[in-house]
């Protein structure tokens, strides 16, 4: 038929296509945010045509990675985890598994899978990401560090704080042999270490730590960079544990807006600044002003990283704490049941500081009712959660110790 493209010849536009844009489409980092913007959508194009006429070249399997790894960064989350896949799958026929494109592949699936708070399948692409770099370059190379703090983070999120801050040890141990201690991944490394020891009450420490991590990135990344506004946002909510709100606020309205200038408001980013800035708030008695905020960053966040995430339970059990310090007991108990319902759904089974949180909050409500035996019994699942993570020092201890001793006291009356 007169004007039929052959297959052969359709498939060689297609390769001419990919090479075009694997020459044009950059590996998705902060300066090169909006140039991807540009062009993600020619990328998904071609690879559509690609999957279709069946090809599996290096060029492909480099743009579907490309289009994943800024897909993560624009927050779609699972068309992240796909494009991730089909590289990752690509590059094993093309390499075998033992190859470094297949880790980056199982990184940035893990990556992906953060976020939506799947930490089970995140854990497990980290794990076999070290592993195949264990193989490639040894255990004390730079990649397994990097890859290791990741891990660190997840198991910090799962309230594993003993593991996390064992790995971030092994990683620190690293960087002395590797990078040294004026690189930009030692500060990320000082910082999710930070984290750790904030999560265990060590706030002093956690301070230290992420000013040390500040001081690096002055000298690196510079202010105006998400990096850098993630340590001043930590940094903020230390400083607010030891009620030094003035410096609290300064450094969350800082990160604030310096996520809002390089995300735009909507960002997951941005919905946290909000909350932080909004606790801050709560601490010193400002209910209607934190009220306000954590509104905002429900909003952001439901239309961003939807309502069946951790982050997004973390938004709601802020707001009921508002409610319930103005003594509405019940918009505070049904803001701590979603909370709660929530956890428990993205942790499946899996102990957790936030799920204590909210019983403990529950404990409180239960308490003021009255209701001692309910309340003991919401209290003690949420002192059951902090011993199991071995959180005896824990600061929300002590408090939690005194509701139960309180409860134990009226009932033996």
């Amino acid at each position: 038929m007169e004007g039929k493209v052959s297959s052969d010849t359709l498939k060689q536009i297609i390769e001419s296509g990919i090479t075009a844009i694997d020459q044009t489409f950059p590996i998705s980092t902060f300066p090169t945010r909006k140039i991807c913007n540009r062009y993600i959508a020619h990328a998904v194009s071609i690879l559509t045509f690609a999957e279709r006429a069946e090809l599996s070249s290096e060029g492909v399997a480099g743009v579907f990675q490309k289009a994943a790894i800024h897909l993560t960064a624009v927050v779609q989350y699972q068309q992240a985890v796909e494009h991730f896949q089909k590289a990752l799958n690509l590059y094993r026929h093309l390499h075998g598994e033992a190859d470094e494109k297949v880790a980056e592949c199982y990184g940035g699936m893990a990556l992906a899978y953060y976020p939506q708070g799947k930490y089970t399948e995140a854990i497990t692409c980290f794990q076999s990401a070290i592993e195949i770099y264990q193989r490639l370059f040894g255990p004390q190379s730079e990649k397994v560090a990097d890859y290791l703090n990741e891990l660190g983070l997840v198991y910090w999120s799962q309230g594993r704080h003993q593991e996390a801050s064992e790995l971030y040890n092994v990683v620190l141990k690293i960087d002395a042999n590797t990078i040294g201690s004026e690189h930009p991944s030692h500060a990320t490394h000082l910082n999710n270490l930070g984290l750790v020891c904030w999560s265990q009450g060590q706030f002093d420490k956690s301070i230290d730590l992420y000013k040390q991590a500040l001081t690096i990135g002055d000298n690196t990344i510079g202010e105006e960079h998400p990096d850098y506004a993630t340590r001043l946002n930590n940094l903020g909510t230390a400083l607010q544990s030891l009620k030094r709100f003035p410096e609290a606020e300064e450094h969350h309205r800082r990160a604030l807006l310096i996520r809002e200038k390089i995300f735009g408001k909507e960002h997951p980013d941005c919905a946290q600044s909000l909350c932080n800035l909004a606790l801050a708030y709560w601490a010193q008695e400002k209910y209607e002003e934190a009220k306000s905020l954590y509104r905002q960053a429900l909003t952001i966040d439901a239309k961003t990283i939807g309502k069946d995430h951790p982050d997004y339970a973390i938004d709601l059990n802020n707001l009921a704490k508002v409610y319930y310090m103005q003594g509405k007991m019940e918009q505070a108990e049904d803001y701590f049941n979603e909370a709660l319902a929530i956890y428990k759904r993205a942790y499946k089974g899996t102990d957790h500081s936030n799920i204590a949180v909210v019983y403990s909050w529950l404990g409180a409500i239960r308490m003021d009712q009255e209701k001692y035996d309910e309340a003991l019994v919401y209290l003690l699942q949420a002192n059951d959660i902090y011993e199991k993570l071995l959180l005896h020092e824990h600061p929300e201890m002590q408090n939690l110790w005194v509701k139960i001793r309180k409860c134990e006291s009226a009932l033996t009356r």
